[in-house]
């Protein structure tokens, strides 16, 4: 699979792509938990990896995205920075789950990261992940969300 990075507007066709045209229910607007706060771009990200796999040595399944940074503001180099991945059902777009450093991260140039979390729910086969980077207070978000749709029992790579 061809990794996807979404817009709004894109995981809403895709979405609808998989329901009847009668069934007239739209796709309710997608917002990560930062909705209503102003962002000030200072990181800009890529995701290079992404899977909705079972996990082999214990239960459940993990959604795990590896993201290459870079920063854009020099004043956020050398300064604790957090990213936060959030998890939302496909089917009615709730979230749930978030998932984030426990500590802080030195922010610097360019980097990777890599954010996973455990799913219990064996129900969800198809979520949406957005990661957003913030302060070190995972309050305000440093740059814009990355939306990523996961197929469950599938990885993507933008390595070629």
């Amino acid at each position: 699979m061809t990794p996807y990075t979404y817009q709004q507007e894109q995981l809403q066709e895709e979405v609808d792509e998989g329901r009847s045209e009668d069934d007239g229910q739209g796709m309710p607007a997608l917002e990560s938990s930062f909705a209503g706060i102003l962002s000030i771009n200072r990181i800009v990200q890529t995701a290079n990896y992404s899977h909705f796999l079972p996990l082999s040595n214990s239960q459940g399944n993990q959604v795990k995205v590896i993201v290459d940074y870079s920063t854009i503001s020099p004043s956020i180099i050398g300064q604790p920075i957090n990213a936060i991945l959030e998890i939302h059902s496909v089917d009615n777009q709730s979230l749930v789950k978030t998932s984030s450093f426990s500590d802080p991260i030195i922010a610097n140039d360019t980097g990777t990261i890599q954010l996973a979390t455990t799913l219990t729910d064996k129900t969800l086969t198809d979520v949406i992940a957005i990661i957003t980077f913030s302060d070190d207070s995972k309050l305000v978000p440093i740059s814009d969300p990355t939306h990523l749709l996961l197929r469950f029992g599938e990885s993507s790579s933008l390595s070629s």
